[in-house]
């Protein structure tokens, strides 16, 4: 039986556009970890900052209900990405500001697949 890895790069950056000069980028990062994964035959699952979503002390992409329900819309380009680990799980319940509801609402609508 062959072994398959999976691996959850944690992107906690914001996703701007690509002419913006910024530390670090979702949008700049994900492309590079799923062509990292290409022909790999690793499972990638990529970490996504819910605690973020409406904290006051973070900057205001992620005071923007719909900043991780962007991050979704961009990782449909890339069939290496398997699925999103939501940190953290306390944070899928209290949902300080929709940001899980609107995740749902846009990209969970189906019933989920589990891992193989």
């Amino acid at each position: 039986m062959t072994r398959r890895q999976n691996f959850c790069p944690q992107l906690y950056w914001s996703a701007h556009p690509l002419d913006q000069q910024v530390p670090a980028n979702y949008a700049v990062l994900l492309p590079w970890w799923a062509e990292v994964a290409r022909g790999s035959g690793t499972r990638l699952y990529i970490g996504e900052a819910l605690y973020k979503a409406g904290d006051p002390a973070q900057p205001a992409e992620w005071q923007d209900p719909a900043e991780l329900s962007r991050h979704l819309t961009l990782a449909k380009e890339y069939p290496e990405v398997r699925g999103h680990v939501f940190f953290a799980a306390r944070e899928v319940k209290a949902d300080r500001i929709g940001a899980m509801a609107r995740v749902v609402a846009d990209h969970y609508q189906g019933s989920a697949r589990t891992p193989r």
